[in-house]
């Protein structure tokens, strides 16, 4: 009787001395997660003062990481130091001095025409007939007569049409012209083209500009062109750093500057710089004694690795896109296939407020799958939000912690073992995706695989904001090129599905098998179009 009054005398003031610990633990996080955010936003902003060209990094930014990568304690990865100066050499590009007139007319580059990258550089003058083949005079041939007997095109396209140049040349042809005149193709300028150099200028004619300026074949035209390429290079440099515990392995986590991906964007409010200030801000707990068991590699920009490590890298870490908008909390990790450790690791992995989705190795990032001395698993974190407006960095300290216990678990699991043979299909479909419901605990996080098993084919352009999915480029011998998609087409529904982002764009592809028709929406210079579609 007498413990019992003691314990109703006193559960009262144990509740209220729990809920006083509680909350004086709530206001810590509180206050440390703040700091980060201010921290985050602090480094934001000095590297967008300092810079003054939004396409290249200038020296101040440089200057300032690698003064904070000395304040973290981070040591230098690289004999000479932190940074190394490289040059990146990007294939070929067309000279603003190259230009086709026809009749006195000016045809636009890319849009009417575009010079093979295989093609001699060299100004002709003439007055050729489509029709006919005369000796000093440009030839014109139709794209059809260099394909297979099944009018699709030959898997040796662009060989047929150097050869069909080599034979021009010899019999006295000074340029020639590739045409489709009934339907455009999805040729395009590849600066990373390898063929050798032909005897003449070789170009292509769109279909566009086809029915623009070249209305009647038998119509003698007056020609003038000048075709200069030249290299495609610029200087880039790397900041790389290493905290070094003495561990027998390493993890590399990369991030880039502003458009060390995508060159020609020109978009301040994208220059955000917000993946290298979470990796400074990452670095700093990273020092915490909890992970003595791992060195930790940093690059910034990691265009090009040179790292002179002893230890083999265990495993990436890929900071692509770490930009959410107001009340977003999705985001995407690519690579789950690349070790099995992953999904069994990740879906026991508390996520905190965040909404994570695991994903395949995803054909759309192989642009920035990370290059080392030695092939090793990844992890690519993005989201699909990329303007500074409304900019919410809370999800951005859930993203650092999340990241933390991901290294945590991995601890244990020694060094794990890379899947070097993707089965074909896990490259170009997102076989796995599973969906884990924010603010959930471990035990009842559910897990919903989607399967997709059919794919167009194409790199998805990550720096467009608008509506729909815009088109970066697209994947040889796949089904976007068979349809005829352009670089730059922005897909806008598949059948029944309207697609706003590259999410919708999966979910819908997921609702479709082989052999299923549809209709897909598109916008191509401004005009919407519909492709019948068969997968």
């Amino acid at each position: 009787m007498k413990f019992s009054l003691l314990f109703l005398f006193f559960f009262p003031i144990l509740v209220f001395s729990q809920s006083k610990k509680q909350k004086k633990l709530l206001a810590a996080q509180q206050k440390e997660n703040q700091q980060l955010i201010n921290n985050i936003k602090g480094h934001i902003e000095r590297m967008q003062n300092y810079q003054s060209d939004p396409l290249l990094a200038n020296d101040s930014v440089i200057a300032y990481l690698e003064n904070q990568f000395k304040e973290v304690g981070i040591l230098p990865g690289d004999s000479d130091g932190f940074v190394q100066n490289i040059i990146i050499d990007e294939g070929k590009e067309i000279d603003s001095s190259t230009f086709l007139k026809v009749n006195g007319k000016e045809l636009q580059l890319n849009e009417d025409y575009f010079p093979f990258p295989f093609s001699l550089n060299k100004a002709i003058n003439g007055m050729p007939a489509m029709a006919l083949r005369e000796k000093n005079q440009p030839w014109f041939i139709e794209i059809n007569t260099l394909s297979n007997p099944k009018n699709k095109p030959d898997n040796n396209i662009w060989d047929n049409i150097e050869k069909e140049a080599t034979r021009a040349a010899g019999k006295g042809a000074t340029a020639l012209f590739v045409f489709n005149s009934t339907a455009e193709t999805s040729f395009h300028f590849n600066a990373k083209d390898s063929n050798p150099i032909a005897p003449i200028p070789v170009v292509y004619i769109t279909y566009q500009g086809l029915k623009k300026y070249f209305p009647d074949q038998a119509d003698i035209v007056e020609i003038e062109m000048n075709v200069l390429l030249k290299p495609k290079r610029y200087e880039a440099k790397n900041i790389i750093g290493i905290i070094d515990n003495g561990a027998a392995n390493t993890i590399l986590v990369k991030s880039f500057l502003p458009n060390a991906l995508d060159r020609n964007i020109n978009d301040t409010l994208t220059n955000n710089f917000c993946e290298p200030a979470v990796m400074i801000e990452l670095a700093k707990l990273l020092k915490a004694p909890k992970f003595k068991n791992n060195n930790f590699l940093f690059s910034i920009n990691g265009a090009k690795e040179n790292y002179s490590l002893t230890q083999p890298i265990n495993y990436t870490l890929l900071l692509s896109n770490l930009r959410f908008s107001t009340n977003a909390t999705a985001l995407y990790l690519f690579g789950f296939e690349t070790t099995p450790t992953w999904k069994e690791l990740l879906p026991t992995i508390d996520q905190g407020k965040l909404q994570v989705n695991f994903d395949s190795i995803g054909s759309q990032l192989n642009s920035i799958i990370p290059k080392c001395v030695d092939a090793n698993p990844y992890l690519i974190f993005s989201t699909n939000e990329y303007s500074l407006t409304n900019q919410n960095f809370e999800p951005d300290v859930d993203a650092i912690k999340y990241i933390l216990r991901i290294i945590e678990k991995t601890e244990s699991a020694g060094h794990l073992v890379y899947n070097k043979k993707l089965p074909e299909a896990e490259v170009t479909k997102r076989d796995t995706l599973l969906h884990t419901t924010p603010n959930s605990s471990i035990e009842k996080n559910t897990i919903t695989p989607k399967k997709q098993t059919v794919s167009f084919g194409i790199v998805i352009d990550k720096t467009y904001t608008g509506q729909g999915l815009k088109i970066k480029s697209l994947i040889p011998k796949r089904l976007g090129i068979k349809l005829g998609l352009h670089d730059g087409d922005i897909i806008t529904s598949l059948g029944e599905y309207p697609i706003s982002n590259y999410k919708s764009y999966f979910e819908a592809l997921s609702k479709f098998n082989p052999g299923d028709n549809t209709i897909l929406g598109m916008i191509r210079n401004n005009e919407a179009k519909e492709i019948n579609v068969t997968f």
